[in-house]
């Protein structure tokens, strides 16, 4: 009874957030979602477990499939069908009570847009039985609470022992429903899950400094041509730097910042994040971007641009390797080279899982682009979690080509509807913006310096097949598209140019001896570097010569950066 009082309010209070105009929908769905766990086997299960500890596994599971024997493992459909009859005839719209009662079946598994025929096996039969009884009980026991008196017991009472069967489709096929209830599941999911954990929405506070970025060439060895070209290249950052933050509009809910590789994005747009810290309603910072390479790029400088170091444990590193703070980090990259061995990972599988980390409520969060869209599109249990805590927030999206084409022009009307329904600034940026998001308003950066730039940075392209014997090596980076493809190469120009300097490089190896393999990279004169698209943006390295598989002019643009 009291977790479904908290898990409604919580609900309540994180829906309120935004400007959905069905804000009921998160309340009632909190309140009634687990309002089924009346059914005989959670109450047979708990009774029997109460004292029992979590090292007794293998003792509760055995209670569990006993019980499992005699009734169903479900709660979430009767909640929903005990839902069903006590929001009818208090005021609620159909439409929207539907909306409560796909909420509520899908708290546990996944969101869907219709509800129909449900099975009902011997075990189903025998628990709907005996909670026809059990649901009299309840609601002589919650009946005269406040949150509990306006619902329609007289109803749930009458036809909660019928037959279950839902015949319900959602009539929502617009970007502005498939938010609303994307968001409205969320906030149900954080406030259940993180209903046994002491929690509040963060606020954004981090002290940043990115002088720290602007790194002083060495120049004593140049030549006087090349001082003068890497003066002219200091001038045009600069330039950069101030033409972005003078016309960058804050009242934008979605902005693109276009411009060439190299230029100083990076540097720019956590500068801009620093101006947004005085907007008291932002809660989280957002980083997204295609590749591993390029978060692990962005967490390097990022650290650096923290002014107090503690506030490492509010920033999060989140991808398919791991998902933790850049304090928590740092401590297993220490362990790692103190062991000269691969991170112990069992300390990590068992730790605790962490409400905070899973729901992405943390002040600053580093992650992929493939996440984003999967807590967008994806409608299960574990990837909306994390889509509630994008309200009130800046969404940095980097290489935002790289999206698929096919689903960026409604990615746009999403963009513009978490802007208006849930307080979401999004920045994308990117060297060459796909023409279905062009529309988009651009931070003005004049003609002149962008053809400056581009001048001092072309490069000479051409379309030749590759002749390993006559490969030149001189700070030379082969690229292919897939590791297959690379790891054939490498072994091939291993057989012909046994004297040189070789490495390999993907996804596939482990960070720390990518990061070895890097440094070693910036020491030597002459070598053959064979890689996949993992160097292909984020590594500050440069090439004298780049040997690039065909490729859309996309990435054929980014490798040339």
């Amino acid at each position: 009874m009291k977790h479904l009082i908290v898990v409604g309010k919580k609900s309540e209070q994180l829906f309120a957030e935004t400007s959905f105009k069905n804000q009921k929908i998160a309340f009632y769905s909190g309140l009634l979602h687990d309002i089924g766990k009346i059914n005989p086997w959670y109450q047979e299960v708990f009774i029997a477990t109460q004292d029992m500890t979590k090292n007794e596994y293998q003792e509760i599971k055995k209670i569990q499939e006993k019980e499992s024997e005699k009734f169903v493992r479900q709660h979430a459909i009767f909640s929903a069908w005990a839902a069903k009859y006590l929001l009818s005839e208090i005021g609620l719209a159909y439409d929207v009570i539907d909306k409560i009662l796909v909420l509520i079946y899908g708290h546990h598994s996944t969101i869907r847009k219709s509800l129909g025929e449900v099975k009902r096996g011997p075990q189903f039969k025998a628990s709907h039985e005996i909670m026809k009884e059990s649901i009299h009980e309840f609601s002589s026991q919650v009946s005269n609470i406040s949150e509990f008196s306006e619902l329609n017991w007289n109803s749930c009472l009458e036809f909660f022992p019928y037959s279950v069967l839902f015949d319900l489709e959602l009539n929502s096929s617009t970007p502005d429903d498939f938010l609303e209830m994307s968001m409205a599941f969320s906030c149900l999911l954080q406030a259940d899950t993180g209903s046994f954990k002491d929690w509040q929405t963060p606020k954004f506070e981090l002290n940043i400094d990115t002088s720290s970025l602007v790194k002083p060439k060495q120049m004593r060895d140049l030549s006087s041509s090349a001082k003068i070209q890497q003066e002219k290249m200091g001038d045009m950052r600069n330039r950069f730097q101030k033409e972005v933050m003078g016309n960058f509009d804050y009242s934008e809910k979605v902005i693109v910042i276009n411009a060439p590789t190299g230029i100083g994005k990076t540097k720019v747009f956590l500068d801009l994040i620093s101006k947004y810290k005085d907007d008291k309603t932002i809660q989280r910072v957002f980083y997204f971007s295609p590749l591993l390479a390029l978060t692990e790029d962005f967490e390097g400088k990022f650290e650096s641009t923290l002014e107090d170091k503690k506030q490492a444990s509010d920033v999060l590193i989140y991808n398919h390797m791991f998902a933790e703070s850049i304090d928590e980090y740092k401590k297993r990259k220490k362990s790692e080279e103190k062991n000269s061995e691969s991170y112990d990972t069992d300390e990590e599988n068992n730790r605790e899982w962490n409400f905070l980390i899973e729901s992405f409520n943390k002040q600053f969060v580093i992650t992929t682009t493939q996440r984003f869209l999967m807590t967008i599109y994806s409608n299960k249990h574990k990837d909306k979690l994390k889509m509630a805590s994008f309200r009130n927030s800046i969404l940095i999206i980097d290489e935002v080509q790289t999206i698929p084409k096919f689903i960026l022009s409604n990615l746009k009307d999403i963009f513009q509807k978490m802007g208006q329904y849930m307080g979401t600034k999004i920045i994308l940026v990117s060297a060459t913006i796909p023409n279905e998001i062009s529309e988009i308003s651009k931070v003005k950066i004049s003609q002149d310096l962008l053809d400056d730039y581009l001048d001092q940075t072309q490069k000479q392209i051409a379309i030749e097949t590759l002749d390993l014997p006559t490969l030149i090596i001189n700070k030379t980076l082969v690229m292919a598209n897939t590791r297959k493809k690379a790891v054939n190469l490498y072994n091939s120009i291993a057989q012909i140019h046994k004297k040189q300097k070789k490495f390999y490089l993907s996804s596939g190896i482990r960070k720390k001896d990518r990061i070895n393999i890097l440094k070693k990279l910036s020491e030597k004169e002459n070598y053959v570097l064979v890689s996949t698209q993992v160097v292909e943006a984020g590594v500050d390295i440069s090439f004298s010569n780049i040997y690039r598989e065909a490729a859309p002019l996309d990435n054929i643009i980014q490798v040339m950066g």
